[in-house]
């Protein structure tokens, strides 16, 4: 009876493993896009596919920045930004939340950095830094850090105000200031 016991409590430890598949920060993606692989072209394409973003007409003819604000889709944020170097990769993406985001509690309390925390953990596992942050004698808040050899995930607030916004920033650890390669079409055209 112990034996049928102990593997009933393995298998469900087993279960319970493989519903919390923990990955690691350089697999994160950011409204279905991978972001270690995606270039200009690919999020410009999937965000227009997805639709309920509109973007910034700032960053509409910008080679190294696109943002985009959420109309119908992701209701719970004000923008989506992306950043690329020279040759066209993404560097750097950032998502903004609102202050009152329903999606993660159903109050009517500000969203705190713990809130979001909270589902970021079952994704990517405990924080590899925990910083407590204040401001102005207000009160503190955490900002959390997930990082690996290849992305570096924040989680904190505008300006380290606890009455700002919360963002969400990936950034890749590549050189952002990589000097442009030139097209090979762009190459052939010259050398006749």
């Amino acid at each position: 009876m112990q034996a049928y016991v102990l593997i009933v409590l393995m298998l469900l430890s087993v279960n319970l493993q493989a519903q919390t598949q923990i990955v690691e920060p350089s697999q994160a993606k950011l409204l279905g896009i991978k972001l270690i692989e995606a270039d200009m072209d690919a999020v410009r394409v999937h965000i227009k596919d997805i639709g309920g973003f509109k973007q910034d007409r700032a960053t509409l003819k910008h080679s190294n920045m696109d943002k985009f604000f959420a109309y119908s889709h992701l209701r719970d944020s004000y923008y989506v930004e992306f950043q690329y170097d020279p040759n066209g990769k993404v560097v750097a993406a950032k998502r903004l939340f609102r202050r009152s985001a329903k999606h993660f509690n159903n109050e009517y309390r500000d969203l705190q950095t713990e809130d979001v925390a909270r589902q970021l953990i079952q994704v990517y596992g405990q924080p590899q830094q925990v910083i407590r942050k204040s401001r102005d004698g207000l009160h503190r808040y955490a900002s959390y850090i997930w990082r690996d050899q290849d992305m570096t995930i924040t989680l904190d607030r505008v300006g380290s105000d606890t009455m700002a916004p919360i963002f969400l920033r990936y950034e890749l650890q590549t050189d952002r200031y990589v000097a442009k390669t030139p097209e090979p079409d762009a190459l052939a055209a010259v050398q006749r």
